[in-house]
């Protein structure tokens, strides 16, 4: 009776330490499938993550990109407004400079024919100077000659010169003097003086009868004689 209890603890110590052993090989199955799951999981979190950094990357680019495109388009704008606003700035200068061309021509042109109506005023000018003068002179010969005339009238005559000679000069002169009445009233008076007095001695009978004694008496006459005829 004593050896089959014995028997029977035996058996029953060794079904409790394989259960043990089933327990622990199942633990440590556990523990290694838990590691592999969490190792996959690590595993497919890294590769999720390097898509999603890829991706971002991949948007960065293709923001960048966008964006550079949009800055060249922005300065292309800039650019074109620029060249269309130094090309009207240009047109306006253009302009500019031609109404200043032609503003200053037609200044040119009317500071020459200025020029030219002040150089025909002053011809003009110095002409009726020159005339005046010419005139004045001519008067003032005319009243020299006058002048002289008269004194050669109450002078005597000369043996030497006919005694026709000067009536014929003051018929010349009364003839000029008729034509040429330009001068003034004074010169007007003076003239009109000489003339009576040139008149009044031509009627004299004194210069009468010199005009009829001949030529070769008076050339024959002594100086005294004529003084005498003179008094």
């Amino acid at each position: 009776m004593m050896v089959r209890k014995t028997d029977v603890h035996s058996h029953g110590g060794g079904d409790t330490t394989n259960i043990q052993n089933e327990i622990l090989r199942l633990k440590h199955y556990q523990q290694i499938e838990h590691q592999r799951l969490i190792e996959k999981y690590q595993q497919e979190q890294n590769q999720l993550a390097a898509m999603h950094e890829k991706q971002l990357e991949e948007h960065l680019k293709v923001r960048q990109h966008m964006l550079m495109l949009q800055k060249q388009q922005e300065f292309l704008e800039q650019q074109r407004k620029l060249e269309e606003q130094h090309r009207l700035e240009q047109k306006m200068q253009e302009e500019k400079l031609a109404q200043i061309k032609n503003k200053s021509l037609e200044q040119q042109s009317a500071i020459a024919s200025m020029a030219v109506k002040q150089k025909l005023q002053e011809f003009v000018l110095n002409k009726k100077q020159r005339e005046a003068a010419v005139n004045n002179i001519r008067n003032s010969s005319q009243f020299r000659w006058a002048h002289h005339s008269s004194l050669d009238q109450s002078s005597p005559p000369s043996a030497s010169l006919s005694p026709p000679y000067r009536p014929h000069l003051l018929g010349q002169f009364d003839e000029l003097n008729q034509l040429r009445r330009t001068a003034s009233e004074p010169n007007l008076k003076v003239r009109s003086v000489l003339k009576q007095k040139v008149i009044e001695r031509r009627s004299s009978p004194l210069i009468q009868r010199r005009n009829r004694t001949p030529l070769s008496l008076k050339s024959r006459k002594p100086l005294g004689g004529e003084g005498l005829f003179e008094s």
